[in-house]
């Protein structure tokens, strides 16, 4: 096999070579594409990622002589290649070559890393192209984490789910730890719900949960977590034994508000309109971030801020409903009705 690997090694160096001269020569121009990795995926089926990364180490070893000697031998793969090529110069070349000779992959990206501290503007633009997102599916059973950190960011998260996962007990039914990736799940849970001091939960976590909850009714046994996620009767119970939380129960009867004391909606009211409503309300919008308070009868108009006359809605249809005076009322039912300027039903009622 390493016959064989020298071989693809070297055919990858010649293929940079000549996609070096193509690039000089604009070729990828001359058969109309936009730009060099559109024009390798459309003519030689290489993926965008791949095409990328040909076209960087074609434009860096050109000035690399070693290296290039060493990449075309087979001697070094791609992936070196492009590692090594990211920092070296002609002044440096031979010295990183020296130092990485024998290393594998992962200890030649540890000494590359090293030889390249990342600049003011690097550590910048880190920061500011991180992020992170949650995905409910559709019942809110389950979520789905997904982002990007950079390298200082990520090391902290890393460093601290690592040691709290070292510390998951085992589990008590098997005798046994869980999976590690079940246990990194659990320290992820455990670091948002604990304070520094690893006790007293930070945030308020509402649990409305209707009255039979706690009167024993095993008939019924709905309680939800904030605006989400339907939890079980012993959750709920945990919960509320040593935990910041706010329960609201309920016998589902009762109009909340504060009537006309004051426009603005308390914190305890407007968690009870997202209970409610959990999404934006306006027709076909599930929009559940950037979501804000109307009153169905504005303030001015002698509306009440009770739950009955607030209704979900994210900031675009806010905005909307208030610069085209669209209204918003309640059918018999109690569902929200939207309605035009001119007072007819959207979306339009079938006869």
């Amino acid at each position: 096999m390493k016959s064989v690997a020298r071989r693809i090694n070297g055919s990858y160096a010649e293929f940079v070579d000549l996609l070096a001269e193509a690039d000089v020569a604009q070729e990828w121009l001359a058969d109309g594409s936009p730009d060099v990795t559109q024009w390798l995926n459309g003519r030689f089926g290489i993926s965008p990622k791949l095409g990328r990364r040909l076209h960087q180490v074609s434009k860096r070893v050109q000035d690399l002589p070693e290296l290039r000697n060493r990449f075309a031998s087979g001697e070094l793969s791609l992936d070196l290649v492009d590692l090594i090529s990211e920092v070296a110069t002609p002044e440096t070349e031979l010295d990183l070559l020296d130092a990485t000779d024998g290393l594998d992959l992962h200890d030649v990206a540890r000494h590359v890393s090293r030889a390249k501290s990342p600049t003011s503007e690097e550590a910048r633009r880190e920061r500011e192209t991180e992020w992170l997102s949650t995905q409910w599916n559709l019942k809110r059973t389950r979520m789905k984490l997904g982002g990007e950190l950079g390298r200082a960011h990520g090391q902290i998260v890393e460093d601290r789910l690592v040691e709290t996962s070292k510390e998951m007990p085992k589990n008590i039914e098997t005798g046994k730890y869980d999976d590690w990736s079940k246990r990194m799940a659990d320290a992820l849970v455990e670091t948002c719900a604990t304070d520094s001091d690893g006790r007293a939960p930070v945030p308020t976590m509402v649990i409305h949960a209707d009255v039979s909850v706690f009167e024993g009714d095993i008939g019924i046994e709905i309680a939800e977590l904030g605006r989400g996620p339907v939890i079980s009767r012993e959750l709920a119970e945990m919960l509320g034994c040593d935990a910041s939380t706010e329960i609201v129960v309920s016998d589902r009867s009762a109009i909340v508000g504060i009537g006309r004391k004051s426009r603005k909606v308390p914190g305890w009211l407007r968690r009870q309109v997202e209970y409610r409503d959990h999404h934006c309300q306006a027709p076909g919008c599930g929009r559940t971030a950037f979501l804000q308070i109307h009153h169905l009868q504005g303030w001015r108009l002698g509306g009440k801020t009770d739950l009955d006359n607030l209704v979900l809605l994210c900031w675009w249809h806010h905005l909307f409903i208030h610069e085209n005076g669209w209204h918003i009322t309640r059918d018999p039912h109690g569902r929200f009705v939207f309605r035009k300027s001119d007072w007819t039903p959207y979306p339009p009622r079938s006869s």
